[in-house]
């Protein structure tokens, strides 16, 4: 009997034993369901949150850097008569900057040795492409001359983001801008912003005669080193030589030179992208708004793909009451992968 009773305790302590690995190995599970649940979704979140922060300075740094590099090469061989400028290069500057499309493997234990229980990285793209055109119109005497058509080639950034809003971030003619999808995704940016203007002024003076001065540089991308929608996408760093192609030069759009005043002048943005189109019809709008122009010198349509701003003296009888200075930047632009040990 003794016998007995011993075997049957022995049995009951392996079932206990047992039951206590599964109950252990069932907490263990949980615990592990609910950080990929919930930890690892909000650790992505944050370090792609982090990374379009990154994204946005690098594209304002960019801007910047190209704005320094063209503002120290002008020139006064072709400028108009009434500016003064002074040449410290002679143009060839490159401006290089890396950019990291993904997110970064950030230090710490679980990251180093449980590679597993880590988000998933992300990635991106760097493209260059060249669909948008930017026209000016100029009357000159009573009569249009035929539209100027600019090309307005772009460095575009677009997210592969895991966790987070989808983003894309643009710099196209001096300008950034910021494109942002919703959660679900979708074919149609749920928004677009300006983030840095580009270098457009509009100055009204209404002392003695009055007179709008619009002031336009264009800053362009050559195809000599990419094609018309070349990039490259990738979660390793990217590397974007700019290089000033010569001294920015000033452009009539009358073509004569003259630079004299015109009765009107008008631009127009077009785009396939209708947010994209609204976003520079903003800055239009603000441009003439800060330079101090009446609403009744400016007006403001949307036509299919396009947005355009006229300026024009509201006194029919008056002419050459509107002033224009195109000053063209050329960079060319190329881009190359780096690849990385963790690659």
């Amino acid at each position: 009997m003794l016998h007995l009773t011993s075997m049957v305790d022995h049995r009951e302590a392996g079932i206990s034993e047992v039951v206590g690995f599964v109950f252990i190995l069932a907490l263990l599970m949980g615990g592990l369901s609910l950080f990929f649940i919930y930890g690892v979704p909000v650790q992505g979140r944050e370090d792609e949150i982090k990374e379009m922060d990154g994204v946005r300075g690098w594209f304002v740094d960019y801007k910047t850097g190209l704005d320094q590099i063209w503002l120290s090469s002008l020139v006064n061989a072709t400028e108009p008569k009434d500016l003064v400028l002074v040449a410290s290069t002679t143009g060839q500057t490159v401006l290089v900057k890396t950019l990291d499309p993904g997110t970064t493997r950030t230090s710490g234990f679980l990251r180093r040795y449980l590679p597993v229980l880590s988000p998933i990285r992300s990635s991106g793209s760097l493209t260059i492409r060249d669909t948008e055109k930017l026209e000016i119109t100029v009357v000159r005497d009573g009569s249009s001359l035929s539209p100027v058509v600019y090309r307005a080639p772009a460095l575009a950034y677009r997210s592969q983001n895991n966790y987070w809003l989808q983003q894309e971030y643009i710099y196209q003619l001096g300008a950034v801008q910021l494109r942002q999808w919703d959660l679900k995704g979708g074919a149609q940016a749920s928004n677009t912003s300006m983030i840095a203007s580009p270098p457009f002024t509009i100055n009204y003076t209404s002392t003695g005669e009055p007179i709008a001065r619009m002031e336009l540089t264009l800053v362009q991308f050559n195809g000599t080193s990419f094609g018309p929608s070349s990039g490259i996408g990738s979660s390793s760093p990217i590397r974007v030589e700019s290089r000033l192609d010569g001294s920015p030069h000033y452009e009539d759009p009358a073509g004569d030179m003259n630079w004299t005043a015109y009765d009107a002048v008008t631009l127009t943005y077009r785009s396939a992208d209708s947010q994209m189109a609204e976003a520079w019809n903003r800055t239009f709008y603000f441009t003439a708004r800060r330079g101090g122009l009446p609403d009744d010198w400016c007006r403001f349509e949307t036509t299919g793909d396009a947005v355009s701003m006229r300026v024009q003296s509201p006194d029919p009888a008056v002419s050459s009451r509107v002033k224009l200075e195109v000053l063209a930047v050329n960079y060319t632009v190329g881009m190359q992968n780096v690849p990385t040990m963790i690659e």
